[in-house]
C-alpha cells in the first residue's frame, strides 16, 4: 500500500456542497489543525531551548524521549488533517494516526512512571538539589572506592575479605605479594588451600566457618606466617564478620599485620630485664655485704673507742679519742645514708608495718636527739594533737628516720631557740589516718631560690653549708622517698634568716588496740592544780595541753621567782599547789636554787616536784634526794613519763613523801653477776640502766637496736636481755620473736624482760605474747629491776652466762 497514493479519495472540499456553500467551516478545521501543529511543534522546542539554558539540569534519556513523541506524533497528525483539504492523502493520515495512537499510548506508561518523581519537585531548587545530592552519593562512592583501593594498595598489612565460601573477594597488594601472586586479582575467588599448607588451611577454614556462624570477632591473634620467599614472620591477626545491611553475616574480612620488630623488640627487652634483676640482684648481694663489711670495723672503732673512753685518759688524750667516736659515727651516719639512697633507687626499700605507740615512740625520738639540742644551748620540744590516735600501724623505723634527718637538720642549722615538733590529724576514716607532721626551727633559714633543691639528692641549699655544717645532701632526698612510699608528700616553707619549717604527711593505719591506748589519768587527779614553770613558751605550752587533756588544773609562769610568787599566792588564798613541774636550765633564777627556796620557805608543806631536765644536764642524785626532788624527767618529756611520774608520786603520797631517798642497795652474796644484753637505742637510757647493773655488780653489753640484739645473742650466751619495746630497724618485738625461733633450734631459752612505759593499756599482753618472760616499765627504778632481772640469775655453782633452763 502506497500511503501517498490518492485514487479515489477526493479532497475535502469536494466532497459536499455544505463546504462550498460554508467555506468558513473548513476553514475553521484548517486554522484549528495548524494551530494545534504549531503548537505541539512549540512545547518541546521551548522546553528543550530552556532546559538547554541550564547546565546543572541532567534529565534522564526517557525525558527526551517523551519531548520528541511529542514533536513527532501529535503535531505532524493535525498538519495533515489541515492538508485533507486539498491533498486527500487519507492513507497517510490514518497511518499517522495509527502511529500517534501507539506512540500516545507508550506516553501514557511513561507519564505514569515520570509523574511520581516529577511530583516531588516542588520546585526547580528542589530538583536542583536532588540533583546534586545524587552527584555527591556518586562522588562519595567514587571516593570510598578510591580510598578502599588506595588503602589495598598502599597498606603493607595483609588485607583481606572472604565470602561465606572462605573465597577471597577483595585483596590488598601487600597480601597477595606475601603469597607470591602477581596481582590481588590472582586471588579472587580462590581459598586459603591453594596457596598455604594443607594443615593450616584446614586450620583457618574451621576458624573463619566459627567466626561467621557465632559472629563473634577474633582480635589480635597472634601465629607465624611464612612468606613466598621461606621466610617466617609474626602476625597479629584480626578477624570479623561482614554483614549486609539487615545485619545478615555475608562474608568475612580481615586484618594481619607484621609484628615481627615488636617481637624482637620485646625479647631484646626481655633479655635485657633478666640482665637488669641480676645486675640488681648483684647490686643488692654487694649492698647486703658492703653494708656488713663496713659496718663490722666501723662497730669495731665505736666500741672500742666507747671502751677507751671508759678509761683513766687524761685531758688531751679523752678530747683525741672523742673526735674519733665522733668521726665514726659521722662516717656510719653517711654510710647508712647512702646504703639507704642506694636500696632506694633499685626499689629494693620495703616498708615493715606493725602497730606501735606514737606519743612514746616519738618521744623516746627525739630524747635520743637531746643531748645534740642541750649542747647548743637549744629547746627541743614536741606536741601530738588529742585527736591523734596513739595506737597506729605503719613502719615506725622509718617514720623515726624522717624525724631524726628534719631535726637533725633543725638542730645543725639552728645555733638561738627552739626547735618544735608538732603533729596533728589531717583527715582520716575508721581504718586509717593522715598525720601532718610539722618540724619547726629558728635557724638560718633557706633563701627562696633553694627551697626546690632542698630534697634533690646530694644536694643542700648552698654549697658552702656542706662545708660548714657536714652532710652528704642525701637525708631529704631519702626523706622524701620514704614518705612518698607512706603514701604522703613533703613540703617546706622558709625564709632567710628566720627560720625554716619542714612539713610530711603520712598514711598510717590504726591499731587494733587504740581505744583503750590513750593515758588516762586516775579520777583523784580531776582538777589537780598544777603550777608549770618554764622560761621557754612552747615548752610551758605544751606541758600545760598534756596536764589539760588529763583533766588537771594547770597554771604557768616564766621564771623562779614568779613561781614563789604564785606558790605564795595560791597558799595565802588557801588553794596550794599540790604539784609544781619545774625546768632546770632558766635564766637568773634556775631551777635548782627555785626549789631550795620552796623547801625553805614552804617545809614540809612544799608541793611534789617534778623536774624537767635536759639529758645533758642531769641532776646529780645526792643533789636531786637532798632537794627532796620527786622525779627528774628527761626533756622533751613524754606524756606517758610525765603521767606515770605524777600518778606514782600521788598514789603513795604520804607524810614522808619528801624524805630522801635510799640509795640503790648492794647485791646480796647469794646473787651470783649477771651477764646482761641492754637492747636500747635511747643514749639516756643506756647510760642510766648501764650505771644502775654496773653499780649492782653486773656485767653488760648495748645492742642500739634489734637487728643488733640478734647480733650479740648470736655471738654470746647471755643471763638475760633488758629488751626495749619501741626501736628502729627491729623494735623489741620482733627482736624477742626471732630470738624464740632460733631456741627451737639450740633448746636454750634466754629471759627477756621488756622495757617500756606503762601508761598504755595491752603493752603488758602483747610483750607477754611475742615471747618475752616478764615487764618493767619505764622509767625504771632501781629496785623494781633489781627484782625483775635478778630473779633469773645462775645458780652459785654455774658460771655466769648459762641461762636456767625454763
Amino acid at each position: 500500500m502506497n500511503p501517498l497514493d490518492t485514487t479515489g479519495y477526493p479532497p475535502r472540499w469536494e466532497c459536499g456542497s455544505a463546504w462550498e456553500a460554508q467555506p468558513w467551516v473548513g476553514w475553521l478545521h484548517i486554522g484549528a489543525d495548524l494551530l494545534t501543529f504549531l503548537a505541539y511543534f512549540a512545547v518541546p522546542i521551548v522546553v528543550m531551548f530552556y532546559v538547554r539554558q541550564r547546565d546543572n539540569l541532567r534529565f534522564p534519556p526517557i525525558f527526551y524521549g517523551f519531548l520528541t513523541m511529542v514533536f513527532f506524533s501529535c503535531g505532524t497528525v493535525h498538519l495533515l488533517e489541515a492538508g485533507i483539504f486539498w491533498w486527500p492523502a487519507y492513507k497517510l493520515s490514518g497511518l499517522a494516526k495509527l502511529a500517534t495512537a501507539g506512540v500516545s499510548a507508550a506516553g501514557v506508561v511513561l507519564l505514569a512512571r515520570i509523574l511520581p518523581t516529577a511530583l516531588d519537585l516542588k520546585s526547580a531548587a528542589a530538583y536542583d538539589e536532588a540533583v546534586r545530592e545524587r552527584r555527591r552519593v556518586q562522588e562519595a562512592l567514587k571516593y570510598e572506592q578510591f580510598l578502599l583501593r588506595t588503602m589495598l594498595a598502599n597498606l603493607p598489612d595483609y588485607i583481606y575479605f572472604k565470602d561465606l565460601e572462605s573465597r577471597f573477594t577483595h585483596v590488598s597488594d601487600a597480601m597477595a605479594a606475601s603469597i607470591g601472586a602477581d596481582a590481588p586479582d590472582d586471588l579472587i575467588g580462590k581459598t586459603d588451600r591453594e596457596f598455604f599448607a594443607r594443615e593450616f588451611a584446614a586450620k583457618t577454614r574451621a576458624e573463619e566457618v566459627n567466626l561467621m556462624e557465632s559472629g563473634e570477632p577474633l582480635i589480635g591473634k597472634e601465629e607465624i606466617h611464612r612468606r613466598a620467599d621461606g621466610t617466617e614472620q609474626w602476625l597479629s591477626a584480626s578477624k570479623l564478620p561482614l554483614r549486609d545491611d539487615s545485619g545478615k553475616v555475608i562474608g568475612m574480612f580481615g586484618l594481619s599485620r607484621d609484628i615481627s620488630a615488636q617481637k624482637k623488640a620485646a625479647a631484646v627487652m626481655e633479655h635485657a630485664k633478666q640482665a637488669a634483676e641480676e645486675a640488681n640482684r648483684s647490686k643488692s648481694e654487694f649492698l647486703a655485704n658492703m653494708s656488713h663489711e663496713i659496718r663490722t670495723p666501723m662497730n669495731g672503732i665505736m666500741g672500742m673507742t666507747e671502751l677507751l673512753l671508759a678509761t683513766d685518759l687524761n685531758k688531751q688524750q679523752r678530747e683525741y679519742v672523742g673526735l674519733v667516736n665522733h668521726s665514726a659515727e659521722s662516717l656510719l651516719t653517711i654510710i647508712t645514708d647512702i646504703l639507704d639512697f642506694s636500696k632506694i633507687e633499685a626499689g629494693k626499700l620495703q616498708l615493715d608495718a606493725h602497730e606501735f605507740d606514737l606519743r612514746d615512740a616519738i618521744g623516746d625520738t627525739l630524747q635520743t636527739l637531746g643531748i645534740r639540742a642541750d649542747e647548743k644551748h637549744l629547746e627541743l620540744a614536741y606536741n601530738v594533737g588529742s585527736d591523734v590516735p596513739d595506737c597506729l600501724v605503719g613502719d615506725l623505723g622509718r617514720i623515726r628516720q624522717v624525724l631524726v634527718n628534719l631535726v637533725g637538720n633543725a638542730l645543725k642549722f639552728t645555733d638561738d631557740g627552739e626547735v618544735v615538733v608538732d603533729i596533728r590529724r589531717e583527715s582520716g576514716t575508721v581504718d586509717g589516718v593522715f598525720l601532718h607532721f610539722k618540724v619547726q626551727d629558728t635557724g638560718i633559714g633557706i633563701a627562696p631560690e633553694k627551697l626546690h633543691e632542698v630534697f634533690d639528692s646530694f644536694t643542700q641549699a648552698e654549697g658552702s653549708t656542706t662545708r660548714t655544717y657536714g652532710g652528704t645532701g642525701l637525708g631529704l632526698a631519702i626523706s622524701r622517698k620514704l614518705v612518698e612510699l607512706m603514701g604522703g608528700r613533703i613540703w617546706v616553707e622558709s625564709e632567710l634568716g628566720k627560720g625554716c619549717t619542714f612539713h610530711f604527711t603520712i598514711h598510717l593505719g590504726i591499731g587494733r588496740e587504740d581505744t583503750e591506748s590513750l593515758p588516762a589519768a586516775p579520777a583523784s587527779l580531776q582538777d589537780l592544780p598544777v603550777l608549770v614553770v618554764d622560761d621557754n613558751r612552747t615548752n610551758r605550752s605544751i606541758v600545760q595541753g598534756m596536764l589539760r587533756t588529763w583533766g588537771m588544773a594547770p597554771e604557768a609562769v616564766e621564771s623562779g621567782s614568779k613561781a614563789l610568787d604564785s606558790l605564795a599566792a595560791a597558799k595565802d588564798a588557801g588553794r596550794p599547789y599540790p604539784l609544781v613541774v619545774l625546768d632546770v636550765m632558766m635564766p637568773g633564777m634556775d631551777g635548782m636554787e627555785c626549789i631550795r627556796r620552796i623547801r625553805e620557805n614552804f617545809g614540809e608543806a612544799a608541793p611534789v616536784i617534778i623536774v624537767l631536765s635536759s639529758a645533758g644536764h642531769m641532776m646529780p642524785p645526792d643533789e636531786t634526794a637532798t632537794l627532796g626532788v620527786a622525779r627528774v624527767l628527761t626533756k622533751p618529756v613524754k606524756q606517758s613519763d610525765l603521767l606515770d611520774a605524777i600518778t606514782r608520786q600521788f598514789r603513795t603520797a604520804s607524810r614522808d613523801r619528801h624524805a630522801t631517798p635510799e640509795a640503790p642497795a648492794p647485791r646480796p652474796a647469794e646473787i651470783s653477776p649477771m651477764n646482761v644484753l641492754l637492747a636500747e637505742d635511747g643514749r639516756v637510757n643506756q647510760m642510766v640502766a648501764t650505771n644502775l647493773l654496773k653499780n649492782r655488780g653486773h656485767r653488760v653489753v648495748i645492742a642500739e637496736d634489734g637487728e643488733a640484739a640478734l647480733e650479740r645473742h648470736a655471738e654470746e650466751d647471755f643471763d638475760a636481755i633488758l629488751m626495749d619495746v619501741m626501736m628502729p630497724r627491729l623494735d623489741g618485738l620482733g627482736a624477742t620473736r626471732a630470738i624464740r625461733e632460733r631456741e627451737e633450734e639450740t633448746g636454750k631459752h634466754v629471759p627477756i624482760i621488756a622495757m617500756t612505759a606503762n601508761a598504755m593499756k595491752g603493752d603488758r599482753e602483747r610483750c607477754l605474747a611475742a615471747g618475752m618472760d616478764a615487764y618493767v616499765s619505764k622509767p625504771v627504778r632501781s629496785s623494781e629491776l633489781f627484782a625483775m632481772l635478778e630473779q633469773f640469775a645462775p645458780d652459785k655453782d654455774r658460771g655466769a652466762g648459762d641461762a636456767p633452763e625454763g
